[in-house]
């Protein structure tokens, strides 16, 4: 059953499960080329104190791919059960608007200008209370369904963060009705640690 007042681990593992199947075939792929890489880096005479390197790890490659290999069965098992009913372009659509969301809310770094003996650089400057709530969108879902649309939020912990995101807010909603545009939004409703938008298709 799926609670409805804060986003489910299943829909995190529909998040993550394109990141894990991306890091398993990568994995795959370098157990596959080691042979070749092997072979080229004997007859390499600047490079072939490396074929030690590349016999230490394939064993660790190998154990590294079971791993991936059971946890992307589950997320499998867990995301094929989750969106069951669903289709798989409401999940692409998830998953690239939750992306999306993401990047469009994210602040990025101030950089300002410092001169050193003579040579101008570039010094990023760090501001606490961004780098909380750049934290905090980390965990932004958006969930498509057929009919439903459903945006959480995650709140971030730190009060000057909240009144960054309360003053982002209408922003963010209002992109989220352009990228959806055949829906009936509800207003933002604060649930817990999340501010929920949900809408309906018309």
């Amino acid at each position: 059953m799926k609670n409805k007042n804060y986003p489910t681990a299943d829909l995190k593992a529909s998040y993550w499960l394109p990141c894990v199947s991306l890091a398993w075939l990568a994995a795959i792929l370098i157990i596959i080329a080691i042979p070749y890489l092997r072979h080229w880096l004997n007859h390499s005479l600047l490079f072939s104190f490396l074929t030690g390197l590349l016999d230490r790890l394939r064993p660790a490659l190998i154990v590294l791919t079971l791993f991936l290999t059971v946890v992307l069965l589950v997320m499998l098992a867990i995301v094929f059960r989750y969106q069951h009913g669903n289709s798989f372009r409401n999940y692409c659509l998830s998953w690239f608007q939750t992306f999306e969301l993401r990047n469009f809310a994210k602040i990025p770094a101030k950089i300002e200008q410092i001169k050193e003996n003579d040579v101008v650089k570039n010094r990023k400057i760090t501001d606490p209370y961004n780098q909380v709530f750049n934290y905090a969108i980390k965990g932004w879902y958006v969930d498509v369904r057929t009919d439903i649309l459903t945006i959480w939020l995650l709140i971030p912990s730190f009060s000057d963060s909240q009144v960054i995101l309360d003053q982002k807010l209408p922003t963010i909603e209002s992109k989220i009705r352009q990228d959806n545009p055949g829906y009936t939004f509800s207003p933002a409703e604060r649930v817990g640690n999340f501010y929920k938008i949900e809408a309906t298709r018309y």
